[in-house]
């Protein structure tokens, strides 16, 4: 049963981002939507949303995204949750037009581009998987790769 669940929450997930919609639009080339997905894919991966049973998948929050305070929010659906850390990733990387991965996920992680991380983290580390899962360089500004 939970393999299932498994499966159905990886098909919404994918099933939103293949789904044309009003947040992400497509730029002519098509690359904004694709490397958006892949960007917040990697995040839900090294979060641990697709491992059955974890809170990220409990909470419908691929991001973890929640307060420094150690709070995560939750979402009543997978498609809220990847569009919360969609718009939580657009409008950092519109704020700050030149962080490139390590600063948006030193930031991300840390409330601060310049934290080292708490115990058990490793934002150099976290940066570093995410930026290869998209197939980009860490040092690359995110606002080019999202477009």
């Amino acid at each position: 049963m939970d393999l299932l669940i498994v499966i159905l929450v990886a098909f919404a997930g994918w099933l939103w981002f293949n789904t044309p919609s009003s947040t992400g639009a497509a730029s002519q080339d098509g690359s904004q939507p694709d490397n958006l997905s892949k960007l917040t894919q990697g995040v839900a991966s090294i979060e641990g949303y697709f491992k059955s049973g974890s809170l990220p998948q409990r909470t419908n929050n691929p991001g973890n995204i929640g307060t420094y305070g150690g709070k995560i929010a939750s979402y009543p659906d997978a498609g809220q949750g990847f569009e919360a850390l969609q718009v939580w990733i657009q409008n950092h990387a519109a704020q700050n037009p030149n962080w490139d991965f390590y600063d948006m996920f030193h930031y991300y992680l840390t409330g601060d581009t310049l934290s080292p991380g708490g115990p058990g983290q490793s934002p150099d580390s976290y940066a570093e998987y995410v930026a290869n899962y998209v197939g980009v360089d860490p040092t690359t500004p995110v606002s080019t790769v999202i477009g």
